[in-house]
Parts: structure tokens; C-alpha cells; sequence
């Protein structure tokens, strides 16, 4: 072991040492107190924009705008999960405006991820299906920032979805 001559070093060395300590112990407590905020409240609002993505033919690809509006309502955690119990919104390819009726997921706190499933309607009545991969961090008190890839089946061509958007828990 070191001997430290001075008595100023040894007061000197012991406050540095306080000092990594309470800020490692401040990047380890504050990630699991904005878990908890997620934890306790039942409702999440989601916006989105982004591009989508068609195939047309085996040689053109369709490049369109659109726009996300989700409502995921969260059932209770267990463990690291948090159960997606239903999901309602539209999303908005290229004006065209897709009904989300339903949907089930699950959010996995400990990476950051979450995977949902949904179904809906077209404007015409079509059935769809959409399913989102959603990679999310905290961004300050109740809201999340995310970004999303997503597939959007209706009764033609599929369309992969690149979003970015904001999550407010309520």
C-alpha cells in the first residue's frame, strides 16, 4: 500500500473518491427513477413522422410521407416488462388514413425496446396490419424520444415505415 506524506494529499485523494463515487451513484439511481414514471401511469401518446417505403414493380421503390397518432394503454410491469393491453390512432401514408383499431405488445425497459402489433381499417374498410419496433430513450420528465421502423400490410404491397417521433407517458 501507498503512504501518502501529507496530510492535504490524504483529505485531497478521500474527496475525489467521495466525488466519483456520488456521481456514479447518481447515473445509477436517476435511469431507474424515469423507469418508474413509466411504471405507475397507464397511458402513452405517441407522435411520429417519417418516410414509407413501397416496392411497385421488382425494379421501382415509391417514397411517400407519412404520419403516426397512437394511444398505447399499459397494463402492469413484471420485472422489466410492461404489457401493451390496447392501441387506437390512425397513421397517414401519403394522405391516405389507415383506422389502428386494436393492438398488443410489450415494452422491455431494460434495452429500451418496445415491439407492438396492431390491426385496422382502411378508408375503404380493409383490413390492415401494423407492426412497429420502437428503440426509445428518456427525454425529461414524462416524455420519451423514439425512433421506429415499421411494416404497414394492407391488401397491396406492404410499406416499411422509418419514423421519429415523441412519446408523453400520462
Amino acid at each position: 500500500m501507498m503512504k501518502i506524506k501529507s496530510h492535504k494529499k490524504a483529505i485531497m485523494t478521500i474527496a475525489v473518491i467521495a466525488m466519483v463515487a456520488a456521481i456514479a451513484m447518481s447515473m445509477v439511481i436517476v435511469p431507474a427513477f424515469a423507469a418508474e414514471t413509466e411504471i405507475q401511469d397507464k397511458h402513452l401518446y405517441i407522435e411520429a413522422k417519417g418516410v414509407a417505403f413501397r416496392r411497385v414493380d421488382n425494379e421501382t421503390i415509391r417514397r411517400s410521407d407519412v404520419e403516426l397518432a397512437l394511444t398505447l394503454e399499459l397494463g402492469k410491469r413484471n420485472g422489466t416488462r410492461i404489457k401493451v393491453l390496447n392501441a387506437n390512432g390512425t397513421v397517414v401514408v401519403n394522405g391516405t388514413s389507415y383506422t389502428i383499431e386494436s393492438g398488443e405488445g410489450v415494452i422491455l425497459t431494460r434495452w429500451h425496446v418496445a415491439y407492438v402489433r396492431c390491426r385496422g381499417v382502411d378508408a375503404s374498410g380493409n383490413e390492415t396490419a401494423f407492426g412497429v419496433r420502437v428503440v426509445y430513450f428518456w427525454w425529461g420528465g414524462n416524455l420519451y424520444a423514439f425512433r421506429a421502423k415499421a411494416l404497414l400490410k394492407t391488401e397491396e404491397n406492404p410499406w416499411l415505415l422509418l419514423l421519429r417521433g415523441a412519446t408523453k407517458v400520462y
